[in-house]
């Protein structure tokens, strides 16, 4: 029997309105709102608020102007770091540190008490690191433990983690995990739904394929992908056996499974 591969602010003034009065923009040295006789303002009494220093000298205009420059610039410098412009924020995991050999990382034990697990090749494990994103991934093939021929693995135990570097993840995940379910058809259903207690967010998504004999939908894969801060992590089980290849567990079962195989991941990550 053959194998598939693993599946890999606005301001206050509003257009149309009259901005408002600020009387804070008369000349240095003037009260605002009271004009003298000649049609101008009378000067402010010495030692008053904003009068001018004793001996009749103040700041020339220059200063004035490029000390308003220095904090404009400050404030829109501030402002752009805030969206991320000149920098932004910094990438914050979690505490789940870089791991290049993730097969070597995640124990799978919730796994390895219900099946047998292929062994361990050079390829099952993938790892990258870019200027905007890490990556590190492993793909186990796994038999149920009463099968007969475990020559070729009947599915796979995969996980895929991204340490995410360029931009945060946060805006993007629950629609890239929504969009599962826009690749439903006539034969197969995806199905997501969110997971509490895990991470900032998680959500697990559950595949079935309609029985061309029975037309009964079985379950042959199912995912939970979890983001913390601006790292991800999504683990997967897929099942590509018959019935001969031993019994598919129940979506409770499986979810659980899931759940649990998760927590134990992110907690290895985090202890690295």
């Amino acid at each position: 029997m053959s194998t598939p591969p693993p599946p890999y602010p606005p301001g206050p003034h509003q257009p149309g309105v009259p901005a408002p009065h600020n009387p804070y923009t008369q000349p240095l040295g003037q009260v605002p709102g009271r004009p003298g006789p000649d049609g101008g303002h009378p000067p402010i009494p010495p030692g008053a608020p904003g009068a001018p220093p004793p001996g009749g000298r103040r700041a020339p205009g220059w200063l004035w102007g490029a000390g308003g420059a220095v904090v404009a610039s400050a404030v829109w410098a501030a402002a752009l770091f805030g969206f991320g412009v000149l920098g932004g924020p910094r990438p914050e995991f979690g505490g789940h540190r870089f791991a290049s050999d993730l097969c070597g990382t995640l124990p799978f034990d919730g796994f390895e008490e219900r099946y047998d697990f292929q062994d361990l090749e050079d390829d099952d494990g993938f790892d990258s690191r870019q200027k905007g994103i890490d990556q590190s991934s492993c793909s186990r093939g796994i038999n149920d433990r009463d099968a007969e021929d475990k020559e070729f693995a009947d599915g796979y135990v995969s996980a895929y983690a991204n340490w995410h570097k360029g931009s945060d993840p946060a805006g993007e995940f629950a629609s890239l995990q929504a969009a599962s379910e826009d690749r439903s058809d006539g034969d197969r259903t995806y199905e997501t739904e969110p997971v509490r207690g895990l991470g900032d967010e998680a959500y697990v998504t559950t595949s079935t394929q309609k029985d061309t004999a029975t037309g009964d939908k079985e379950l042959d894969s199912m995912s939970l992908a979890v983001r913390d801060g601006w790292f991800t992590l999504e683990l997967s089980w897929s099942w590509y056996g018959s019935d001969d290849d031993g019994e598919v567990p129940s979506r409770g079962e499986l979810r659980e499974l899931l759940e649990q195989e998760t927590r134990t991941a992110l907690a290895a990550l985090r202890e690295r």
